[in-house]
């Protein structure tokens, strides 16, 4: 859980160079500080690391799904209570949704996110773990 006065820390798991480019512009300003991994288990790895305040994850990464890194972050207890949305721009078959709602705070759609969008999906992602935000540093 971030200090007071600390930023909030962001993991974003995306294999996408413009996809984390693009998050990166959409929290500018923010009281946000983004991390971003290429990978599925590099991404683990700096959760288990850093303990981010949430994740913000693609679907469909080269390695791996969102399924895989989802089963290794609720395996470990570090990194077990951390708050994932999905950010993703694969049509999800009827199942995958389900499994994803089950398992993730928010599912977002890459080809209609906005800054506010975006903005407001974390922040329900935080409050729904707990942990309090600021909307003073926008």
């Amino acid at each position: 859980m971030a200090r007071p006065g600390t930023p909030t820390r962001l993991l974003v798991i995306d294999d996408d160079e413009r996809a984390r480019y693009l998050m990166r512009k959409l929290l500018e300003k923010t009281p946000y500080e983004l991390i971003d991994a290429r990978t599925g288990p590099e991404g683990v790895e700096l959760a288990q690391k850093l303990r981010p305040e949430v994740i913000l994850l693609d679907f469909l990464l080269k390695d791996v799904t969102a399924f895989d890194v989802l089963d290794d972050l609720k395996a470990d207890p570090r990194t077990r209570g951390i708050p994932v949305v999905i950010v993703t721009s694969h049509v999800l078959e009827p199942s995958e949704r389900e499994r994803l709602v089950a398992e993730t705070e928010a599912i977002l759609s890459k080809d209609s996110l906005s800054r506010e969008i975006a903005i407001h999906r974390i922040r329900d992602a935080l409050r729904k773990a707990g942990v309090g935000t600021s909307s003073s540093t926008e």
